[in-house]
């Protein structure tokens, strides 16, 4: 009599049987067939896809004669007038008035990482200005003469070259977009669009400017410091850095998120941030006016050296794990606290936290809250 172990052997190894020997022919099918392509129609094949794309999306150089180029022959302005993708070849250096100027819709510009400079002896012109709608520039500076004065009295920002880096006109979402651009020493304005959520600009520097450094509907992973006005202003702001010598750091009309804004104004209208929606995640200061001004702000940090007992380190309707400072007034000043820590100054008038509801905070230097909850 088979053992059961070998019967069970037997079954796997007619099984197995099937399985390996009934699977039909194993001759080789032979070499390729003649239908094969040679390889000299595959490289064909390929030109024409390269051929495809090119005539898909062609770029056309800024020099004289290329079709919707034109070059001011006297101060060297190259406007382009048709729609279309643009590149620069070079640095470009113009005698007065504007740099490039995109007077079509529909236009993207590359500038190669070139610089456009002005040598003009007073402040004229933008070093890009844009009247046109869905135009995308990107990859390049703009250099200009203004340059900054502390000391001086009157106008601080002097200079010569552009009055702007890059300007739009006003016209209502015109669908405009900055990347990957640096400007400074701009009389006026760094970068200045209309401040709907069609303009974006995102991945830029602007330095030394008189106005506005940036100026946008949103923006996001910018620095814009040493400005006259806001350092920087727009409806959503984030991942930036702002800061003014005579304005707001950052002004929003909406959001600001994981940003730093800074005045050393000593107005007391002047804020770090400024924000009529909410500040998240931030860290606002101001020489003169309150840190962070907002509806609502959390996780943030607002402090200020003003030497006005008006000024405060945070001031808003609701705030929570965030932490309020001033020199000489009220650290926070909230109708509703959560989780916070504030620090005012040693005026009577003045307080760590002055709210109507506060929960779980603490207050140094007094405090004047009607409704506290967990807290000593």
């Amino acid at each position: 009599m088979k053992t059961r172990k070998t019967k069970l052997a037997l079954v796997l190894f007619i099984t197995l049987s099937q399985i390996v020997w009934g699977q039909g022919s194993l001759t080789p099918p032979g070499g390729p067939a003649a239908s094969m392509k040679s390889l000299g129609e595959i490289d064909q094949s390929i030109s024409n896809v390269l051929i495809s794309v090119k005539t898909a999306e062609p770029r056309t150089p800024l020099i004289a004669g290329e079709p919707g180029v034109s070059i001011d022959p006297y101060f060297g302005t190259i406007s382009i007038n048709s729609s279309g993708s643009y590149y620069l070849t070079k640095n470009l250096t113009v005698s007065s008035k504007n740099g490039i100027a995109i007077t079509a819709d529909g236009v993207t510009l590359d500038l190669n990482g070139f610089t456009i400079r002005s040598s003009s002896t007073s402040t004229t012109g933008s070093g890009i200005y844009i009247n046109g709608s869905s135009v995308f520039i990107f990859n390049g500076h703009i250099k200009s003469g203004t340059s900054y004065d502390s000391s001086a009295s009157g106008d601080q920002y002097t200079g010569t070259g552009f009055s702007n880096g890059i300007y739009s006109s006003s016209v209502p979402n015109n669908k405009i977009h900055i990347k990957n651009m640096t400007v400074s020493g701009c009389d006026l304005h760094g970068i200045y669009l209309p401040a709907d959520s069609s303009c974006i600009v995102e991945s830029c520097v602007v330095q030394i400017v008189g106005g506005t450094g940036i100026y946008a509907g949103i923006i996001n992973n910018c620095s814009s410091t040493t400005c006259g006005g806001s350092g920087i202003s727009g409806i959503t702001i984030s991942n930036c850095e702002g800061s003014s010598t005579g304005s707001h750091g950052i002004y929003a009309m909406g959001v600001v998120l994981n940003s730093y804004g800074s005045t050393f104004s000593t107005s007391s209208s002047h804020r770090g941030i400024h924000a009529t929606d909410s500040v998240k995640n931030s860290y606002g200061y101001s020489k003169g006016g309150n840190g962070i001004h907002s509806g609502c702000v959390e996780n943030s940090y607002g402090s200020s050296s003003s030497q006005e007992t008006t000024s405060t380190g945070i001031y808003c309707s609701m705030v929570q794990n965030s932490y309020g400072y001033s020199h000489y007034g009220t650290g926070i000043n909230s109708t509703i606290a959560s989780y916070c820590i504030g620090m005012g100054g040693t005026s009577t008038s003045v307080y760590g936290i002055q709210s109507f509801i506060a929960v779980a905070c603490r207050s140094y230097y007094g405090e004047n809250i009607t409704y506290k909850y967990n807290m000593p």
